[in-house]
């Protein structure tokens, strides 16, 4: 499934990423800079993401080009990419938890606490 759409006069088709493109931005995701357009955007999917779903370049992301072109552009792509996005919304929340982690502020058990013994309990 893909969507036709025009984007600064040209025509374009927004579609799914495959598994292998998904690889490959999983293997290079953490060299990549944030883009004007990442931080206008302020979404799950960054510009690396929304230029190979169109046929664009992150160059035309971030050029002479309107917010309101820009959330056009993430809205048809996160509709053509449901799974990708589920993906980083996962990604996200792990490594929000692992960061909680390594302040110490874990999650507490799913264990509840053993209980004291009796005599603890009896009124002094």
């Amino acid at each position: 499934m893909a969507k036709e759409m025009t984007f600064r006069g040209k025509a374009i088709v927004v579609r799914q990423l495959t598994a292998a493109e998904v690889a490959d931005y999983l293997d290079h995701a953490e060299g990549l800079t944030m883009t004007v357009a990442d931080m206008l955007m302020d979404r799950q999917i960054p510009a690396q993401v929304v230029a190979t779903a169109c046929g664009l370049t992150v160059a035309e992301l971030n050029g002479d080009v309107l917010p309101s072109e820009l959330n056009d552009l993430w809205d048809a792509v996160e509709a053509e990419n449901p799974f990708f996005c589920r993906l980083m919304e996962r990604l996200a929340a792990t490594a929000k938890k692992m960061a909680g982690m390594e302040r110490g502020a874990a999650a507490p058990s799913e264990k509840p606490p053993a209980s004291l013994p009796e005599t603890a309990m009896a009124p002094a």
